[in-house]
Parts: structure tokens; C-alpha cells; sequence
């Protein structure tokens, strides 16, 4: 997630609308739509596919955060921004999970390319909550007070939360 993480800031993920100017044969619309030119903007914050995702997460942060959680973007990154107090709790929490999300979108972008995804949104979501069970078993693992907030906030996240049945 590191690689993936440097590759989105400084804007040098392989996007389709990249590779158009150099292969003009290339198809250049979104793998998960196919409905727009597939940038940077559109897969992490306009495709129509990945807006409940984005809602579900906004929810999910709110609830981590406990208060009104305010979503923004820019041309590179998602991110959700809390008014949280500054411990180390929610200086690590946030940045993970905004980079959580947009791994989910990308992972799920390169599944879409070799194989049919119906109930694309769905899958998405799911997606997410693997990961942040994941996330939740890492720091489990580790013994620092911080980390054990952590845990407990995305495990009451991810009960409290009503996810959406998926199917592939």
C-alpha cells in the first residue's frame, strides 16, 4: 500500500486517459462505468460506481470520529477530513483510512479489468470492510495504546454499520 500511496500523490498512477496520448488505440474509459475518461479525478471522486462506497465511508469515519465528518477532495486524493483532537490515535487513523478507501477503489479498478463485476458498488463496500477488518487483525497485533483505540473504534464502525449485501 506504500507504492500505491506515493504512486497517487505525486499523480503517477497508470491511468487509461494517460496511456491514450501514447497508444491512440487504446480504450480510454473508466473500467468500472465505462462511461468517462478514466483520470484521476473521475475513478477517485465522479465515476457513479463508487459513490455509495464513498458515502458508506463517510458514515463509517463519522462514526470512528463520533462528530460530522466533512468530505473533500482535490486533484489527487480522497479525503475525509474530522475536527479531531491531535493525538497520535487520530493523526494515524484518518490518513489510513483516506488511503484505505482509494486503494479499495484502485484495487477493485484493476479486478474490473480482467473480469465482469455485476453489482459493482456492493462489491466496493465489501471490499472496504475486508480491508478494515484487515486493519483491525494488524493492529491486534500490536501492543500500544494507541493501536487499541484503533481497534475499538473501527470494530464499533464495522458493527454499528449496516453494509449493504454484496454479490459477485
Amino acid at each position: 500500500m506504500k507504492t500505491f500511496n506515493f504512486k497517487l500523490t505525486k499523480n503517477i498512477l497508470p491511468l487509461q486517459a494517460k496511456y491514450k496520448q501514447n497508444v491512440p488505440s487504446l480504450n480510454p474509459y473508466c473500467y468500472l462505468c465505462k462511461e468517462k475518461y478514466e483520470n484521476d479525478m473521475h475513478l477517485f471522486h465522479k465515476c457513479i460506481k463508487i459513490q455509495p462506497l464513498l458515502n458508506c465511508a463517510a458514515s463509517i469515519f463519522q462514526e470512528i470520529a463520533g462528530q460530522h465528518t466533512t468530505y473533500f477532495h482535490d486533484s489527487i486524493t480522497i479525503q475525509f477530513h474530522t475536527p479531531l483532537p491531535s493525538t497520535t490515535y487520530h493523526n494515524d487513523l484518518a490518513p489510513y483510512l483516506n488511503t484505505l478507501l482509494s486503494f479499495t477503489i484502485w484495487k477493485t479498478r484493476n479486478k474490473c479489468k480482467n473480469e465482469n463485476i455485476r453489482n459493482l458498488p456492493p462489491y466496493l463496500i465489501k471490499s472496504f470492510k475486508t480491508s478494515l477488518n484487515s486493519r483491525k487483525k494488524l493492529y491486534e497485533k500490536r501492543d500500544r495504546k494507541p493501536y487499541h483505540e484503533m481497534i475499538n473504534a473501527i470494530k464499533t464502525a464495522i458493527t454499528q454499520h449496516t453494509f449493504p449485501p454484496s454479490s459477485k
